[in-house]
């Protein structure tokens, strides 16, 4: 993937149901980093490894009851996104696709 940030639109599939939410990935000479929203809440991301298409990173979401701490591993592209995130809670599949909206030019 180029240099740039990446905005995606992310649906959560939690034991409650779907849940929405917004991945950012911002790309600088190799370095990656980033931010998770979910339950309205939004956090950066930690330890991203980006290679190959092959995405790994840390970090924790916020719901109404309590920080969930997780690890997700998973595929991206320029235009999509399929994670599975790993918490103390179980595993969690979650996929998305470039949010339009945040991409168009200013």
């Amino acid at each position: 993937m180029r240099d740039g940030t990446y905005h995606y639109a992310i649906r959560l599939h939690a034991p409650i149901g779907l849940r929405y939410g917004m991945l950012e990935l911002c790309i600088q000479d190799r370095t990656v980093s980033g931010a998770l929203t979910m339950f309205s809440q939004t956090h950066p991301i930690t330890d991203v490894c980006l290679q190959d298409g092959k995405l790994c990173f840390g970090g924790q979401m916020q719901t109404l009851l309590y920080f969930l701490h997780y690890r997700a591993r998973g595929t991206v592209d320029a235009g999509r996104v399929e994670l599975e995130l790993r918490t103390e809670k179980g595993c969690f599949r979650a996929e998305g696709s470039v949010d339009l909206e945040k991409e168009k030019p200013v």
